[in-house]
């Protein structure tokens, strides 16, 4: 009887002692729901908030540099603008290109020219190429090579066409192509009719080669 006893009292200190564990267990468990799934969310809502700063911080750069290459772009075409309307206005340039004189007047015809090509380069930095095609069969021009499309040009295909439409307005044309054996650096260029203000006598045309390092130029700033 004793041992019966005995034993039924240490069966129920086993059943005591292993609801005491599950209990311990269950409030350990039940802690760690509390005490870790706030951590967890504000984990969560952390990262998200930070990705989206980022993104946003991202976007807003990409935006800014966006502009300023905009704003870049449109004064180096208001440059190109004011430069061929000097050309466009400058009596001597008209004088030289009405001209049909004898070696010598030519000779110092073309000085003056590269004089005054030299003061239209010199006051910028910039990766262009001026050429100014007169009828009188002349051709003065700031790159070392005159190409074959300028020396003998057809009045009535590309940008001389449109320009002897614009009848002196500026026009643009652009010359960018997808099979880089026929690019020759040039991405872009302005052109006008050259004309004797005076007696609107058509004198030849101007153009403006730009090259893509000069457009490259404007995204690296």
């Amino acid at each position: 009887m004793l041992t019966t006893t005995a034993h039924i009292n240490q069966k129920m200190k086993t059943i005591t002692l292993e609801a005491r564990m599950e209990l311990k267990t269950k409030l350990t468990m039940l802690f760690l729901v509390f005490a870790v799934t706030p951590l967890l969310l504000l984990g969560y809502v952390s990262y998200h908030k930070s990705a989206e700063v980022i993104i946003t911080q991202v976007s807003m750069n990409i935006l800014e540099n966006n502009e300023l290459v905009q704003e870049s772009m449109n004064y180096f075409v208001r440059d190109i603008e004011q430069l061929t309307a000097y050309v466009y206005s400058n009596t001597e340039i008209q004088r030289v290109l009405s001209e049909q004189g004898d070696l010598k007047q030519r000779l110092a015809s073309q000085q003056q020219m590269d004089r005054i090509l030299g003061s239209l380069l010199g006051f910028k930095d910039w990766d262009i190429s001026i050429y100014i095609l007169g009828l009188n069969g002349e051709r003065y021009f700031t790159s070392e090579l005159l190409p074959d499309n300028y020396l003998d040009y057809n009045e009535n295909w590309g940008i001389f066409r449109k320009a002897k439409l614009a009848n002196g307005n500026i026009v643009w044309d652009t010359h960018y192509v997808m099979n880089k054996i026929d690019d020759y650096g040039v991405v872009l260029s302005a052109g006008r009719m050259l004309k004797d203000l005076r007696t609107g006598e058509k004198l030849g045309y101007l153009v403006i080669d730009v090259s893509e390092n000069a457009i490259a130029d404007k995204y690296r700033r």
